[in-house]
């Protein structure tokens, strides 16, 4: 019996042909765009493109917060911008659990 210790879902029924599409749509590229200003284009800014090799199928709206495995909400993302995006979700995340519970200040603090 294997050891069940992860908190990762199961991948839903259907999810590596999802998986095949996303990745062939995206033509196994990473998928993240930044806005940045073009020099020559008096600053304007232009989308560029990651372009680096995609491996992780992404939610581009987490499962936890209401988005769906349907094709629109799914994106390929390489392993840095994956783990980018998982880590500013739950620095978020921290930060609206303190706003909702803000901790009570030691009775020793004055002011």
């Amino acid at each position: 019996m294997p050891w069940e210790s992860s908190n990762r879902r199961k991948d839903p029924p259907g999810w590596a042909n999802l998986r095949r599409i996303v990745i062939e749509r995206a033509l196994a590229q990473c998928q993240h765009h930044d806005e940045q200003p073009h020099p020559t284009i008096g600053g304007q800014t232009i989308n560029i493109r990651c372009g680096f090799p995609g491996k992780d199928v992404d939610h581009i709206l987490n499962l936890a917060d209401g988005g769906t495995d349907d094709l629109s909400n799914l994106q390929l993302l390489c392993e840095w911008h994956h783990k980018r995006k998982t880590q500013a979700e739950a620095k978020a995340k921290r930060v609206k659990r303190t706003e909702r519970h803000p901790g009570e200040r030691h009775p020793g603090i004055i002011g």
